[in-house]
């Protein structure tokens, strides 16, 4: 016996899908750096919307690019006129269905959404191979052909768009040698260096997939040492390239103002002091030679492919769809986010009642996966715990407890370094990378001389390196 639905059951049934391709649709439009780290988001066909608004709709909005964390409305319905499948009364029936998207939705249950429309995709699909199985006459002779035929029109419907996650020997050796040609037509120059030899000896530079912590105590210069390291990368982001992608640096300064940042990288690039650009910030006077060579360092910087977001309240979400949009336009060689504390989430009800150990947690898990599913380099700075400061001598060297609210950085973390006040320990010379006068130890704050300690590191050893950091013009360099 054939088994149907109630009139009324089936209208609820259609009524459900109808209102799963809106809020899809409406998360996608409204609210899309939240939805675009889900990863089920690629999975997304114009195939699983039925309602042939929506389906255009959704079509249309792969030509479009998002602007301030949203499609605009105008654009689609531009784009859409431009369409030449499209007459004057459709359109006007999209933009209808635009206006009527529920801007409530809430995003938090865009997978379960994504998953009616999937389902019902695929029953419908399932239906129509049933028909085409039951409508066609076979005999003993075709009968293992066609079974092979359905069997593959049932494994291409069930796994329609689910990314295969795992790849043969032979691929990944590929995948190694590519990399390996690719550093070397490029005389070593393909990934990042910190540029300071002893710390690439020991950590390899900035190599993709890598996600990196640098920790400090406030007021030490953990944001003024990132910028030494992108001081000393300018050259390798800067045009020409051999690669068909442009070089790019993505920089994410959740405390300072882009300007702050620009400045502190003045000075650093043109060994000017802080005061004299704030001079010149201000519009006071300041010798011609100071001049000519801050508009050098200017020169220079503007033709470097560096990338500055400075949005104080921007959440995770956001970042992670900022830099996928980076990484669409960029070979992308390092992004770094100043700092990882202040990085907000959703103001949804699903976080309300995290602490900020689970908060951190989640951020830098995310981080981590992005890092690995976009291939890139992403280092963040973070805070150490105030009760480092209790301790006394020795003790008072960072350890990876120390790091403030950790979560699971330490785990999720391929390298993690501190700085601190080399005062803060006699260190032994045989803990050192190069040989220093150990007197040089027991210098006050005033002598700038910051350590820098490896406190994981899994792709080599662990160890101190010595900097002195001229707080002049934020400059650091090896101590000698």
């Amino acid at each position: 016996m054939k088994e149907e639905y109630p009139p009324e059951s089936q209208e609820r049934v259609v009524s459900d899908i109808l209102w799963a391709e809106k809020a899809v649709l409406a998360s996608y439009i409204y609210n899309y750096p939240e939805v675009i780290n889900f990863s089920e988001i690629e999975a997304i066909s114009p195939a699983f919307f039925q309602n042939q608004y929506a389906r255009e709709i959704f079509k249309t909005l792969s030509t479009l690019e998002v602007q301030d964390g949203k499609f605009d409305r105008v654009l689609i319905y531009e784009a859409l006129k431009q369409n030449p499948n499209v007459d004057s009364q459709f359109l006007e029936d999209c933009d209808k269905f635009l206006e009527n998207l529920p801007r409530g939705t809430h995003y938090y249950n865009f997978r379960k959404y994504l998953e009616i429309l999937r389902n019902n995709w695929i029953k419908k699909e399932l239906n129509n191979l049933s028909r085409e199985i039951l409508q066609t006459r076979w005999n003993l002779e075709n009968m293992n052909d066609l079974i092979a035929k359905w069997e593959r029109s049932f494994l291409d419907i069930t796994l329609k768009d689910r990314k295969l996650n795992y790849l043969s020997a032979g691929e990944v050796v590929k995948s190694y040698n590519e990399l390996v040609e690719l550093n070397q037509k490029e005389k070593n120059n393909y990934f990042l260096k910190t540029g300071f030899h002893p710390l690439d000896l020991k950590i390899k530079g900035f190599k993709p997939g890598q996600f990196l912590v640098i920790a400090s105590r406030p007021g030490i210069g953990k944001t003024t040492f990132a910028l030494n390291l992108v001081n000393n990368n300018l050259s390798k982001i800067t045009p020409p390239f051999q690669s068909e992608k442009e070089h790019a640096i993505g920089i994410f300064s959740l405390e300072m103002v882009k300007e702050i940042i620009m400045e502190k990288l003045l000075a650093i690039d043109s060994k000017t002091e802080l005061f004299t650009l704030q001079r010149e910030m201000e519009g006071k006077r300041i010798e011609q030679q100071d001049r000519e060579v801050i508009e050098s360092s200017k020169r220079k910087i503007a033709q470097a492919k560096l990338l500055f977001c400075d949005d104080a309240n921007i959440t995770l979400g956001k970042i992670i769809a900022t830099i996928k949009l980076w990484s669409r336009k960029y070979l992308l060689k390092l992004v770094i986010i100043d700092y990882l504390q202040l990085i907000n989430l959703p103001l949804e009800r699903e976080f309300n009642n995290i602490n900020a150990n689970q908060k951190i947690s989640l951020i830098s898990r995310q981080l981590k996966v992005l890092s690995i599913d976009l291939n890139i380099c992403i280092l963040s700075l973070s805070q150490l715990n105030r009760k480092l400061e209790e301790r006394k001598g020795a003790d008072k060297v960072p350890m990876l407890s120390d790091l403030r609210d950790s979560g699971s950085i330490e785990q999720d973390a391929d390298i993690v370094i501190f700085l601190y006040p080399t005062k803060s320990k006699k260190i032994k010379p045989e803990e050192l990378v190069e040989s220093v006068n150990e007197s040089e130890f027991e210098k006050e704050d005033d002598s700038h001389e910051i350590s820098l300690k490896i406190g994981k590191n899994r792709y080599g050893p662990t160890g101190v390196i010595r900097f002195n950091h001229n707080r002049e013009y934020g400059k650091f360099s090896l101590s000698r």
